[in-house]
Parts: structure tokens; C-alpha cells; sequence
């Protein structure tokens, strides 16, 4: 199976890995907030310290809020999930 990586474990985002995880995939998973991690790492889920990680080991995922903030440090900031697509310095 393909290793899938996911970024963003709010409300929709946790489902979906909860429902991955069920159906045998393996997940590796990053999120602002690490607390709302912690029952999907006992449910088998990896854990990664920034989104750039997530997007070396795995076909990644996401799903944010629309906020700017929020998006932005994912996407381009200090180990944003673009600085490993496009081989960008970390800011």
C-alpha cells in the first residue's frame, strides 16, 4: 500500500485519517496543533514536526481552513509543504 500522508486533523481532516487507518493504509500526519494528534497516533497514525516531512515520506493530502495564516505557514513557511515540492529554502 501507498504510504498517504495527510496535514490538517481538524474536524474533517481526523475522519478521513481515522477512516484511512481503519481500512489498513498506512498515514503519516502533521497539524498546527499537536494535541488533536494524539488519539490518531494510538490508532497507528506517524507523526511528523512539519508538513515538509510529511510530504518526504508520503502522497500527501490536506485539508485547511481557509485561513490565510493558517494555509500560509503550511504551505510556504518554515517547513511548509512547499519548501520540499519545490526545493526551496526553508524560511
Amino acid at each position: 500500500m501507498v504510504n498517504l500522508g495527510f496535514v490538517g486533523l481538524g474536524l474533517m481532516g481526523s475522519r478521513i485519517v481515522k477512516r484511512l487507518l481503519d481500512t489498513g493504509h498506512q498515514v503519516t500526519s502533521y497539524n498546527r496543533t499537536r494535541a488533536k494528534a494524539d488519539a490518531l497516533r494510538g490508532a497507528g497514525m506517524q507523526w511528523r514536526d512539519a508538513p515538509r516531512e510529511v510530504a518526504k515520506a508520503a502522497v500527501s493530502l490536506t485539508i485547511l481552513k481557509v485561513i490565510s495564516a493558517a494555509l500560509s505557514s503550511v504551505a510556504d513557511g518554515k517547513g511548509g509543504v512547499l519548501t520540499r515540492m519545490s526545493g526551496m529554502s526553508e524560511a
